[in-house]
């Protein structure tokens, strides 16, 4: 296997790791989803991973609260910015 196959397969798991994080987060108040970012390898050959950007934007509130009708509790709403 060549240099720049092992440096792809390497990116193609830490991508795998990053994604898989993000989904066992989604609904972990707080939590900021992860992005990995990748860049060419030595030499402009194959694909690498180069770090992971957290992603500082901020998405609705996990248990926002609605008014579902009078004289009835609100439900909470989940979201999340992953």
């Amino acid at each position: 296997m060549t240099q720049e196959s092992i440096q792809a397969l390497s990116a193609l798991g830490k991508a795998v790791e990053v994604t898989s994080g993000n989904l066992a987060n989604v609904n972990t108040p707080e939590y900021q989803a992860r992005r990995l970012r990748l860049e060419d390898g030595p030499g402009g050959r194959g694909v690498r991973a180069s770090h992971v950007d957290v992603d500082t934007t901020l998405g609705p509130p996990i248990a926002e609260q609605r008014p579902v009708d009078a004289g009835r509790a609100a439900a909470p709403r989940s979201g999340s910015n992953v």
